[in-house]
């Protein structure tokens, strides 16, 4: 029988081999298609409303299945090509084509389940593995053989740690008992087996320290992966304080904006001032060269009537009494010429005049002209400066909506007892509208589901701030305090919102509207469904009838300073099946179109009735088509929240 140091030579020899193949798969087409599979099959049961956080644990769950899967395939090719460990081999193949099927239980969307297999498969089978080796071949007796799987053992620890949530607490802690079982149990399963260490002839007079050693190790691991927690969580609360400050600059470049599209405007009214300037002084040069011609003809006339002069003078010789009457035409003719020579100076002085006009407004139009270049120079600066601070606040935003994303509740857990979707658009990247549920088991066929739609006051970064504590307070309310009845939670909700905004010193205004319910499976069958609503309304879509019923809610928001003698109320309705609930903000309900007429909540009630008996994803997006034709170019005026729950 070949030793264990013969198998561990021809494993690392086949990677190198491995290793030279991959690399020239990726140089040639073939490499291509590998990269195109590989990237198909590691985003396998990724879905488009799971968080960037969700998506990389299952991206790392399917490639952490196929490579561990492909691992086990070569061992298992090895031990029956070359060892003859027949039994072994089947056993490696066994547990590598339960690896490949972990990509396909992902697509199916039984992504926790997944997370959980792939976190205890490892060290239950290395500890099956090592106790089969030493059984199979007892001269093995080096202490690295012994050790060895210890350390693999204490080296999977990591996998729950990176592919489990930490708000997944359950399975987080039996994924890390596993392993840690795993890790204890690893002597008294070889002691039974006959092959402890006293039969491998282990002589390590400390050896009773190993197993504190390897809890501590354990302990560390563990410690080291909370504490890296801590410090996430750390950052988050500095980005939020990056959050203000962003907010507050925001403000101050929105203000110089405004006052530079001031100046922009002056300067444009400056320019078409000096543009109406040219045109006067272009008239004014056509009105100059027009006299010039006037004069000009004039000077023609003046030579023709000289001519004309001429021709009498020498006529005089020929008669004599024609000499009087020609000398009085010539001084006529000589006064009309004095007359003309003195217009045409007084026209030459003020050509002149002109002139010296038209250069010293060209000279004031190539001033102002240099100026405005500057100008728009430093506008154009500036403008770029606005844009790198404005994407600067979206990027900050866009990460701060990642965050709020991880904080609030997943749409998924909620669909794992009902037929549910969600229709969330904010108005701008983070938004104050946010939905809420909590699912209490009784036994295996009896849970009560709270699901509640909430609107915050404002929007944007204000009313995400607000939505987190707004999260935060009902899960410590029904979690924690234990108070079921939809009513008490709202007024437990009010004095709790009140005292941690202290409004009675600081006299904030800010709440939240809300429409919270309760469903609970009765025996026979039904639904019983609870509802109370803080100037929220819940409408019912009854299957029978065909016909939707819109519950008004009590006229008082939670944290509202006023009214606090209204007090909010229950009501209780039974339900059948393929009965459907609708849980909204107002923001649906306000939007405009071009005419500025809102959709209302009758219309929002009409299309309740049409869709009422579709899926509850044809449902969503039907609801988001028609928010589409009738909003169309306008500016979306609110956040948008629609939950459906279909019974």
């Amino acid at each position: 029988m070949i030793k264990e140091p013969i198998l561990l030579q021809y494993i690392f020899s086949t990677k190198i081999v491995i290793v030279i193949f991959i690399w020239k798969c990726l140089r040639t087409k073939m490499g291509n298609i590998i990269k195109r599979n590989w990237q198909k099959i590691s985003n396998s049961g990724v879905s488009a409303d799971y968080d960037n956080y969700q998506k990389k644990r299952i991206v790392l769950s399917n490639q952490l299945s196929i490579l561990l899967s492909i691992v086990l395939l070569i061992i298992s090719a090895i031990q029956t090509f070359k060892l003859q460990l027949y039994f072994s081999s089947i056993l490696f193949s066994v547990v590598a084509i339960f690896l490949l099927l972990i990509p396909i239980l992902n697509k199916a969307g039984k992504t926790k389940l997944t997370r959980i297999v792939l976190s205890n498969i490892p060290p239950l089978f290395i500890l099956l593995v090592a106790s089969y080796g030493k059984i199979m071949q007892p001269s093995s007796k080096e202490l690295i053989y012994y050790f060895a799987p210890r350390f693999l053992i204490l080296g999977t620890i990591v996998l729950p740690l990176i592919l489990i949530d930490i708000r997944e607490k359950v399975s987080l802690i039996f994924s890390l008992f596993i392993n840690l079982f795993a890790l204890l149990f690893y002597d008294k399963l070889h002691e039974i087996l006959g092959v402890g260490k006293a039969e491998m002839i282990i002589g390590f007079d400390n050896y009773i320290v190993i197993n504190p050693i390897s809890f501590l190790s354990f302990i560390l691991i563990v410690g080291g992966f909370v504490f890296l927690q801590n410090i996430n969580l750390k950052y988050e609360n500095e980005i939020s304080e990056l959050l203000s400050k962003l907010r507050s600059t925001n403000k101050d470049l929105n203000t110089k904006k405004n006052k530079l599209i001031e100046t922009n405007k002056e300067l444009v009214s400056a320019e078409e001032e000096l543009r109406q300037y040219t045109d006067e002084i272009s008239a004014t040069n056509d009105s100059l060269i027009n006299s010039f011609s006037d004069i000009s003809t004039k000077n023609e006339e003046l030579v023709a009537k000289e001519e004309e002069l001429r021709q009498h003078t020498d006529e005089l010789s020929a008669t004599t009494d024609s000499l009087i009457n020609a000398y009085s035409e010539i001084s006529t003719k000589n006064e009309e010429l004095e007359k003309h020579k003195l217009i045409i100076l007084k026209q030459s002085e003020d050509l002149n005049e002109t002139n010296t006009k038209l250069e010293e407004r060209q000279e004031m139009i190539v001033l102002k002209s240099s100026e405005l270049e500057e100008t728009n120079i430093l506008l154009r600066t500036e403008k770029n400066k606005v844009e790198r601070k404005n994407e600067e606040v979206k990027a900050a935003l866009r990460y701060a909506r990642t965050i709020q994303n991880v904080l609030l509740d997943d749409i998924d857990l909620l669909k794992k007892y009902w037929d549910t979707f969600v229709f969330q658009q904010p108005k701008d990247i983070v938004s104050g509208d946010f939905f809420w549920y909590y699912t209490i088991q009784q036994n295996q066929n009896k849970y009560i589901t709270f699901a509640a739609a909430v609107d915050c006051t404002g929007h944007g970064v204000s009313g995400a701030f607000l939505s987190l504590i707004g999260n935060s307070s009902l899960n410590e309310i029904v979690q924690k305090r234990k108070i079921y009845e939809p009513s008490k939670i709202l007024t437990t909700l009010d004095n709790l919102l009140k005292t941690r905004m202290k409004q009675n010193s600081t006299h904030i205004d800010d709440g939240m509207d809300i429409c919270l319910v309760s469903l609970e499976l009765l025996d026979n069958k039904k639904i019983k469904l609870t509802f109370s609503g803080a100037k929220r309304p819940l409408y019912i879509y009854y299957n029978k009838d065909k016909k939707v019923v819109r519950i008004k809610g009590v006229n008082k928001s939670i944290g509202a300073m006023y009214h606090d003698d209204i007090h909010y109320v229950s009501n209780e309705f039974i339900l059948s099946k393929n009965d459907s609930l609708y849980l909204s903000s107002d923001g649906y309900i306000d939007q405009h179109n071009s005419k500025r007429k809102k959709i209302g909540s009758a219309g929002f009630a009409n299309i309740l009735n049409e869709i009422g008996e579709l899926t509850t994803e044809k449902q969503k997006d039907l609801i988001e088509k028609n928010l589409e034709e009738h909003k169309k170019d306008n500016i979306q005026r609110d956040d948008i929240l629609v939950l459906g729950i279909k019974l």
